[in-house]
């Protein structure tokens, strides 16, 4: 698969990233309070990009992408095959907006060891993403409706559904890319 945006390396956080892509969604996940390690492990061809770690440890691939990339779905699942109660989560280019999620991060698999043998793509779902409280989540909008990262309801009154705020979504998304712009003062990028 060929993509036609290039990867700029860069710092943030004390880890120099493959592309600002990678270093946005890091930042995100920071403006989120979600805990998450970068490049954890080796798989047998494939390096996650994070994993999160929450209620559920989620593999999150991120790719240049607008659309669901089957070939690379494909590539996870086989290298991910034999691991058991974790998740798969493809981010691309920013959360987006659907006629199936209002305001979803990405691609999610639930992948629970129970489950038993599973379709390649019928078990990938949009990830919607979730606000419990004061939290943020999100969780795979076909079936399996608790938050990755906290968990079930965590009984605040506040909101138990969906961000139906697309202001609030879009304005996590660009303090996290603020926090990764390139510095043209400095020549550097800002490593906050």
């Amino acid at each position: 698969m060929e993509y036609t945006i290039r990867a700029v390396e860069t710092w943030y956080q004390g880890h120099l990233f493959r592309s600002r892509l990678e270093a946005t969604w890091a930042a995100f996940f920071d403006l989120c309070g979600w805990d998450w390690e970068y490049e954890p492990f080796e798989l047998e061809g494939w390096l996650p990009d994070f994993i999160l770690l929450g209620e559920t440890r989620v593999l999150v691939e991120v790719k240049p992408v607008f659309d669901f990339p089957g070939e690379v779905a494909e590539k996870i699942v086989r290298a991910s095959d034999h691991l058991k109660n974790i998740e798969l989560l493809i981010l691309g280019c920013g959360p987006v907006k659907t006629h199936d999620c209002d305001h979803c991060i990405g691609w999610l698999l639930d992948k629970q060891e129970d489950d038993g043998p599973y379709s390649l793509y019928g078990a990938w779902s949009w990830a919607g993403f979730r606000k419990f409280g004061n939290k943020f989540d999100f969780l795979h909008i076909n079936y399996g409706w608790n938050g990755r990262i906290y968990g079930g309801y965590d009984g605040s009154t506040e909101s138990d559904s969906p961000v139906d705020d697309i202001e609030l979504i879009k304005n996590l998304w660009g303090q996290a890319k603020a926090r990764t712009r390139y510095d043209h003062k400095g020549a550097a990028v800002h490593a906050h």
